[in-house]
């Protein structure tokens, strides 16, 4: 039972000083190529768009000029391409609206927006790294901009967006490495807008597709394909993890389809992977004051979840069509659905002998524990829901009678939603903790039997975790009037370590690394609200932001930390450079 539920948010932003009520995030901004190997050039995307409906804004998009690479397995001509958007919303009454962004029908941006008050526009700023899509951005583009936006008497807030790309010039023997890109990318849906409307469990989103057989005449296969899953929650998804069950739904005064959501990913009918989904909360969810100034965890730039379909190489190679679909299990009206298919190839390279084999829980099997009871004709007690399933996908590929290379992708997942409810006649508290993990464990294998020749194995494991802790006490006067209290704890939490590198480009080994990312956003606020539950003001908002990252081989240390009370800046101190 929330007052208000609309809103977005995500980005650092350097320019909000101590005692400001501007947007800021403690988010580290993309890293730039260290200055000896050039200055960037840049190519402006569009300048100053104005959002006061619901019409996507369109931009053409031209690269800059660049000497064509000389093979299509050649470096790209770009050290590091970034895309940087800066965005602010007029002063007034306006929800929080989503933004989408696509160049040749690809998402290369979603999030949401920060929300106004009547005396504060706030701006932000917004970098996403592009590198990886290189190959998409060597030719011009058709773009679009999408942040439909509702402007008339009553909500007033006009969106204003810029957007443009930096390119950092790569030189061969500058010492430089030359960056891993796709070959191919396959976006989904495929269309201008980037999105696609996922109503229930049964909602599908496909694309069918062929990987080439040859590339200006050189022969190819896949090496590692990676599916980058964007799955937002709208409408009554929107709090999914304040769900219920459908059979309390009503006497709670809550959305039903219980607490549960996950992205399902087949090939061709076939199981294939599965992804979390992030708890995301907007600028106007639960209490819009939570978060303001300092937004939830990446509300305003969303972080895909990275599917690894790698072991269905030999069969994406034949050069026939195939068909990847995506839904959202126990999808309850709506999500909408981004995702961009990422082809690594092989170049001079045909051998087709091979498989995939698919083992262990295709479905998840959720357990419910119902723990509800009236107390003085109030529904109050709880509600517990779990979920574990475990998944391996091995594919094989047979080079030569006596070597095969071989890549196993294990999920390991397990999930969690504990619900209190307590209700009489001027109460109501609902309590939320939520646990969400997922180890993937990564593996490749080159089998070699020849004489003198020795196998190696190389194995990545990627713990990811999603912590998310809502407590939401609402008292009521007797003229009905009242207060709500809310507390949240949301985290975003990735534990790696391994021997390679799984998430881009070949499998090669490297120096054995650990690595620890954490983003970490506490927000506390009362909310008061008039009998008509109209919002009437605010006390004791304060909250907080950490972001850190942490890594060996070679030795990295990120930290960012922000704190904020009564709606502006308290505290702002940054450490290390960005990784």
């Amino acid at each position: 039972m929330v007052v208000a539920s609309f809103g977005f948010g995500n980005a650092s932003y350097a320019a909000s000083p101590i005692g400001s009520g501007n947007t800021i995030t403690a988010d580290p901004l993309i890293s730039r190529p260290p200055a000896k190997y050039g200055a960037p050039t840049k190519v402006q995307l569009f300048d100053n768009l104005q959002f006061n409906n619901f019409d996507p804004q369109t931009f053409s998009y031209t690269p800059p000029n660049f000497a064509p690479p000389t093979a299509p397995d050649s470096p790209r001509p770009w050290a590091k391409v970034i895309l940087v958007c800066d965005v602010n919303v007029t002063a007034g009454i306006q929800y929080d609206r989503t933004a989408r962004m696509t160049i040749g029908n690809t998402v290369v941006y979603i999030g949401t927006t920060s929300e106004p008050t009547a005396k504060l526009g706030p701006s932000w700023h917004i970098e996403r790294d592009l590198t990886e899509y290189s190959n998409l951005l060597m030719s011009a583009q058709p773009g679009e901009i999408n942040i439909g936006n509702l402007v008339n008497g009553t909500y007033t807030g006009v969106i204003y967006a810029s957007a443009y790309l930096l390119f950092y010039p790569y030189t061969q023997g500058s010492g430089e490495p030359a960056p891993v890109v796709a070959d191919l990318v396959y976006p989904l849906p495929g269309t201008a807008d980037g999105s696609y409307t996922l109503q229930s469990s049964n909602s599908a989103l496909s694309l069918t597709f062929s990987v080439p057989r040859q590339v200006e005449s050189i022969p190819t296969t896949v090496a590692r394909v990676y599916l980058d899953v964007f799955a937002q929650s709208q409408y009554q998804d929107e709090f999914w993890y304040s769900n219920v069950p459908d059979n309390l739904a009503q006497q709670l005064n809550q959305y039903g389809g219980t607490s549960f959501r996950e992205v399902e990913v087949s090939i061709d009918g076939q199981v294939a992977g599965f992804a979390p989904i992030y708890p995301w909360i907007y600028t106007g969810g639960i209490d819009p004051y939570l978060w303001a100034p300092i937004p939830g965890v990446q509300a305003l730039n969303f972080v895909p979840y990275r599917i690894d379909l790698s072991p269905f190489a030999v069969p994406l190679s034949d050069g026939n069509s195939h068909t990847i679909s995506l839904n959202v299990y126990n999808a309850n009206n709506y999500f909408l659905a981004s995702a961009n298919l990422l082809v690594y190839l092989n170049y001079n390279s045909s051998s087709l002998t091979g498989g995939v084999t698919v083992t262990g829980d295709y479905q998840p099997a959720l357990d419910i524990q119902e723990n509800i009871h009236q107390v003085k004709g109030y529904p109050n007690g709880t509600i517990g829901t779990r979920s574990t399933r475990h998944l391996t996908v091995e594919g094989y590929v047979v080079v030569a009678p006596t070597e095969k290379l071989v890549t196993r992708v294990e999920q390991d997942a397990s999930f969690s939603n504990d619900q209190r409810f307590e209700v009489s006649a001027t109460h109501y508290e609902q309590d939320i903790l939520q646990f969400t993990k997922l180890t993937t464990t990564s593996t490749y294998q080159d089998l070699n039997t020849a004489p003198g020749k020795s196998s190696s194995t190389l194995v990545s494991v990627k713990d990811l975790s999603y912590p998310l802790t809502a407590n939401i006490v609402q008292t009521f006067n007797p003229d009905g009037s009242g207060q709500q209290k809310t507390t949240v704890d949301q985290r975003y939490l990735i534990d790696q370590q391994g021997d390679w590198l799984p998430a881009i480009g070949l499998p090669l080994k490297v120096a054995s690394y650990t690595s620890h990312l954490s983003n970490v956003v506490n927000a506390v606020d009362t909310l008061l609200f008039n009998s008509s539950f109209q919002i009437t003001g605010n006390q004791g908002q304060a909250s907080s932001q950490t972001y850190s990252f942490d890594a060996t081989a070679p030795d990295e240390h990120y930290l960012h930390s922000i704190k904020a009370a009564n709606s502006v800046l308290t505290y702002n101190h940054e450490e290390g450079p960005a990784p």
